[in-house]
């Protein structure tokens, strides 16, 4: 009897972390941009850059593109409403369907004049490349400095081509980089080490006490296994209703966003 009303009190509060969450995404989430019927690497919504700029930046992106089949696209929009800009542009990537279909390499900057605000989020075709490390990199050295200059197009101009130097094999982190790099992977895998123990312990704790199957670690472990599934519902891929001619020549219908990346403010 004990057992049933601690079991009922579990789902109550799960129940109600999923209300709360639904109602904050339902009430925070980002209005993304409607797809355009041709898609051009540089979609400047708020009058940032120059026609002579935009066509620049478009004819390096799309012959960069026909030469890899990577697209890159940049948005530049003024709010999120407080929004959390890396869901902003993995929900960019799948609906907009950036990268080509069966290889997901598509890798979405967006960058908020407003908030102060930008993300780079990359398709899961191009995780092994555009590691987390190397995506705050580029937003670190390459966008923050020349955005905190108001220079947009030189902060698009720079960040492109280090991402395109990146996914070539091209790029040589400084040393200096390279020992933070390090120092920043050693915490993880402590932190990551950590989290293998006390998940460990909970499971040891609950096999000595089999009448307590519903412990705090089993919630601990739901909630944490819960949120990387809607983490993973955000690359579905985006809609397969065709694709749509555009500047890179074509969508195939590519997407699966939502894996990493990184934001920062500036």
């Amino acid at each position: 009897m004990i057992k049933m009303k601690f079991q009922m009190k579990l789902v109550k509060i799960r129940f109600t972390i999923l209300l709360f969450l639904v109602s904050f995404i339902a009430f925070s989430q980002y209005k993304v941009p409607s797809k355009p019927a041709i898609i051009y690497p540089i979609n400047d919504l708020v009058g940032k850059l120059t026609p002579e700029q935009i066509e620049a930046l478009n004819q390096k992106l799309i012959i960069y593109s026909k030469e890899t089949s990577t697209e890159i696209v940049v948005i530049i929009d003024k709010t999120l409403n407080q929004d959390d800009p890396n869901f902003a542009a993995a929900q960019i990537g799948n609906e907009w369907q950036i990268g080509q279909k069966g290889k997901n390499n598509g890798i979405v900057i967006l960058i908020l004049t407003e908030d102060r605000k930008m993300a780079i989020q990359n398709g899961r075709g191009t995780e092994a490349k555009m590691t987390d490390y190397n995506t705050n990199l580029i937003i670190e050295k390459y966008f923050k400095p020349n955005l905190k200059n108001n220079d947009y197009y030189q902060a698009i101009q720079s960040g492109t081509d280090v991402i395109k130097q990146i996914l070539t094999g091209e790029f040589k982190a400084d040393p200096k980089e390279t020992q933070e790099s390090g120092d920043v992977f050693f915490f993880i895998f402590i932190a990551i080490l950590i989290f293998i123990i006390i998940v460990v312990i909970s499971s040891k704790n609950n096999k000595n006490n089999p009448g307590n199957n519903s412990s705090g670690g089993d919630l601990f472990r739901d909630i944490i296994f819960t949120s990387l599934g809607s983490s993973s519902g955000w690359s579905s891929g985006g809609s397969s209703s065709g694709s749509s001619g555009g500047g890179f020549g074509g969508f195939g219908g590519g997407g699966s966003f939502g894996g990493g990346g990184s934001s920062g403010s500036w």
